[in-house]
């Protein structure tokens, strides 16, 4: 019953207009700030914590997406969250009981389908970036030799990672409590002890290896911190 709890899941959220939606804005929104941080507008700058590294090395796009990311854990108690608070609403969490599936079965097929969607939001994240670096304003000379295995390693070793941690999290609160709400203010406390307190964050992985590769002057795929080569 697991699997066919998991379809049903992803099926779900793959019907949602929203779901779209959320896609095409994570695109955007990623776009329009790595775009401003080439240049695109004039009287705009946008930074992405590269400093004079060049802006597709993989220490740059670590730090624009783990940025981003820690705005994007928003949009977890609505999908995360809602998956499992969508039984209570209706009840039908019950009627799942009586029927020849393991409680195991049950919220793991929930959470993974919701987390398959979850990821695939993410993903827009580096899609806008990648477009926005591959427009014709950029200047070449900021650019190195595009890597794909860039953005896989930022997503395999940090994104992903964090996203189960926090995902499970929310998904946790939102059961036990039976209230989506619990799960937004699950991840405003987490941003806000990560304003307050500034040495702890939700993508806490990234900025611990980043700073781990700043200090031994080395960068993942054999690339300078300084210049990205």
């Amino acid at each position: 019953m697991f699997r066919e709890i998991f379809l049903f899941e992803l099926r779900y959220w793959l019907k949602q207009k929203t779901t779209y939606i959320s896609f095409g804005i994570f695109v955007l929104l990623s776009f329009a700030i790595a775009a401003a941080s080439t240049g695109l507008f004039e009287s705009m700058t946008a930074t992405t914590d590269h400093g004079k590294s060049l802006i597709n090395s993989p220490l740059a796009i670590l730090g624009f997406v783990s940025q981003l990311c820690q705005y994007a854990y928003f949009v977890l108690p609505s999908i995360i969250g809602a998956s499992i608070y969508r039984d209570f609403q209706s009840n039908m969490h019950g009627i799942f009981f009586t029927l020849p599936v393991s409680k195991q079965g049950y919220l793991g097929g929930r959470f993974l389908g919701s987390f398959v969607i979850t990821v695939f939001l993410f993903s827009g994240i580096a899609i806008g970036h990648l477009v926005a670096l591959s427009m014709p304003w950029v200047n070449p000379d900021f650019l190195g030799p595009f890597s794909i295995a860039a953005y896989l390693h930022t997503y395999l070793f940090y994104v992903i990672p964090d996203l189960i941690l926090f995902s499970a999290l929310v998904f946790s609160v939102t059961m036990l409590s039976r209230n989506i709400s619990a799960g937004f203010i699950l991840v405003i406390v987490l941003f806000l002890l990560n304003s307050l307190l500034g040495d702890f964050k939700p993508t806490s992985t990234i900025n611990t290896w980043r700073d781990f590769w700043i200090l031994t002057g080395q960068m993942p795929f054999r690339m300078s911190p300084s210049t990205g080569r």
